[in-house]
């Protein structure tokens, strides 16, 4: 595999280090090699990263060090040593995640949780400042310039949604009555899309083309989301609260069950040809569709009938939520993975879900 020396070889070659390590390799730094081109005045190397199904034997490392003087190359690493003392080190750690935990940019192996390859700069390096400069190409500036976009979301948020209510002369309703449902549509606006985004990342992998998943995901989401929220049409007037009180278990059990079990099924059908696996991806996503169409407008509902003055702003908290999440989803994903962002999607829907119980404004009237 041809890619740029020193840093994307070297995530290479932890990459092959972990994935022969999953099969159950026990030396996997004696199955790879590394050559490159980084000879003045080549300003810009490539490295050549070879990885073997059996170990290297010493007739296959000098035959690799003939070619590679014949052609120019060095020598990065080999199973009996190389030229780079990084490269080195990171084949033979016994821990390789640990070893780019302490490496001066992020050269951790990208997985299908964390698929950000291209990626080299921590957010906490951004954040608390990093004194390597080894950031090669405009990719290298893409976390900070997404860093900067959820921070201007966040300042846009805050001023056309949170700002006008200090311009008032009087609130809607009282702040006891208003903060929590404020506060519930918030989370089902970060909840909804926290979910969203990372279900299309997940699905793109099986279905094995961006394309398929967005359409394919997105249709399955939407159409069974507006048909659950046509369904609540079916809740008797002020029986929203109990309605609320069924939904939401099962949307947590089946949101978990999907964060644990997906993993697998996709397994077992990967192989399978792709209008079976778009078949299979809708069945496996309408029930949360479903569910997830429901909290939206049964709490509107109950807002209704409680303060209706707060109407709009359910609606303008809500919008403004899911602007921030789409951003935030991937800051999560780059940071901590796919699993940790649907994971947080998660949380506010629990949180959604605890600010209806313990909040005397969602209690029905016959209650």
């Amino acid at each position: 595999i041809t890619r740029a020396y020193p840093n994307e070889a070297l995530r290479l070659l932890g990459i092959a280090k972990v994935a022969w390590s999953k099969v159950g390799v026990e030396h996997p730094e004696e199955h790879i090699a590394v050559l490159h081109s980084w000879v003045p005045p080549n300003l810009y190397p490539l490295a050549n990263v070879i990885v073997k199904r059996s170990a290297f034997t010493a007739q296959d490392i000098a035959r690799l060090n003939r070619i590679a003087a014949d052609i120019g190359f060095g020598v990065a690493y080999e199973p009996a040593g190389g030229e780079n003392e990084e490269f080195k080190a990171f084949a033979s750690a016994a821990d390789p995640y640990e070893y780019a935990r302490n490496y001066p940019i992020d050269i951790s192996p990208t997985t299908d949780d964390s698929p950000f390859f291209f990626n080299r700069v921590r957010i906490r390096d951004i954040l608390f400042g990093n004194p390597d400069k080894r950031f090669e190409s405009i990719a290298d500036k893409a976390t900070s310039a997404l860093l900067r976009l959820l921070a201007l979301v966040t300042v846009l948020a805050a001023t056309f949604v949170i700002g006008p209510l200090f311009f008032r002369r009087r609130l809607p309703v009282s702040a006891r009555r208003g903060a929590p449902f404020l506060f519930y549509f918030s989370c089902l606006g970060l909840a909804f899309i926290l979910v969203e985004l990372p279900m299309i990342q997940r699905f793109m992998l099986f279905l094995g083309h961006p394309l398929y998943a967005l359409s394919v995901i997105l249709f399955t989401i939407l159409i069974f989301s507006g048909l659950g929220s046509l369904s609540t049409q079916r809740v008797p007037a002020g029986r929203e609260g109990q309605a609320l009180r069924r939904t939401f278990p099962l949307l947590v059990v089946v949101l978990l069950a999907s964060i644990v079990f997906l993993p697998p099924l996709f397994r077992t059908f990967v192989g399978e040809p792709t209008p079976i696996k778009v078949v299979a991806s809708m069945i496996l996503l309408a029930p949360l569709g479903f569910l997830m169409g429901q909290p939206f407008p049964l709490g509107l509902r109950i807002l209704h009938r409680r303060a209706t003055e707060l109407t709009p702003w359910a609606w303008g908290v809500n919008g403004a939520a899911s602007v921030l999440a789409s951003v935030g989803s991937i800051v999560l994903a780059i940071g901590f993975g796919y699993s940790i962002a649907l994971a947080t999607g998660l949380a506010f829907y629990a949180l959604a879900w605890t600010t209806s119980i313990v909040s005397g404004n969602f209690v029905d009237s016959a209650e």
